[in-house]
């Protein structure tokens, strides 16, 4: 097989969309192998200008991206806190395209039996956005076929 690549498109959040919560962005897609994550590319038509846009991919509910947050950890008032993980991938207000390969989970595979998504979080005032997700397949051992 190789090489596999999934691909979501919107034109935007929908006009109930509230910010608040994550919009998924249809189709989910049924993983008939082991894959490994090659990069994302994202493109907008109508760059985000009123904010950053933020998008994630999970794969069964967990996202494919490292988490980025820092180990800090807040005391107030005798409370511990630490910081929440930040797992979404950015694309720039103003841009229009990023490309990215760097920032996956360490030895992500991504296995038989698993469900894709992407979800938008926000749009930052963009429009028409096309996530790709290339993907390459593993063979028995885990190795890539590519």
């Amino acid at each position: 097989m190789g090489k596999r690549i999934l691909t979501w498109s919107t034109q935007s959040a929908p006009a109930y969309y509230s910010g608040e919560s994550q919009y998924t962005i249809l189709p989910r897609y049924y993983m008939e192998a082991d894959y490994a994550p090659i990069a994302v590319r994202t493109y907008v038509q109508v760059p985000p200008s009123s904010e950053d846009a933020e998008f994630d991919i999970y794969v069964d509910g967990v996202s494919i991206f490292a988490n980025r947050a820092s180990n800090t950890v807040y005391e107030q008032g005798g409370v511990q806190t630490y910081a929440t993980a930040i797992t979404k991938q950015i694309i720039d207000d103003g841009e229009s395209e990023q490309v990215d390969a760097e920032d996956f989970r360490n030895e992500l595979v991504i296995e038989q039996g698993s469900w894709v998504s992407c979800r938008l979080i926000k749009d930052g005032g963009g429009q028409n956005f096309s996530i790709h997700l290339e993907l390459s397949e593993l063979d028995e051992e885990g190795e890539s076929e590519d």
